[in-house]
């Protein structure tokens, strides 16, 4: 067996430096996905540890790194249900079409 040279546990030395590299692997991905001031996101670094069955020396130790990015608005609605048949009263969905708003454009407001 050969002796493994003696480091600082860190972020860079814990499960063999796996968490920081997924962190420094996801930054890149969470600054392109903050949209303003207002988005944030959540990173969590999870270390499990555990002392080995009958060793007083003997740790194991597992991790994760989760990501959480912003998520669209939440939109709620309030629906009336036939109990008979359970089907849902709604008014039916505007096509996306009937909803644009053409503006007016002309060459002097250019």
């Amino acid at each position: 067996m050969t002796m493994k040279e003696k480091v600082k546990l860190s972020l860079n030395s814990v499960c063999d430096g796996t968490l920081n590299k997924e962190f420094m692997r996801r930054y890149p991905m969470i600054l392109q996905g903050l949209k303003n001031d207002e988005s944030e996101a959540v990173v969590t670094v999870k270390i499990k540890i555990a002392r080995l069955k009958d060793s007083d020396t003997l740790l194991k130790m597992s991790g994760s790194v989760d990501v959480k990015m912003p998520t669209s608005a939440k939109k709620q609605s309030v629906y009336q249900f036939n109990a008979d048949d359970f089907t849902i009263q709604s008014e039916k969905p505007q096509d996306p079409e009937e909803s644009l708003t053409i503006l007016p454009f002309s060459k002097e407001q250019a």
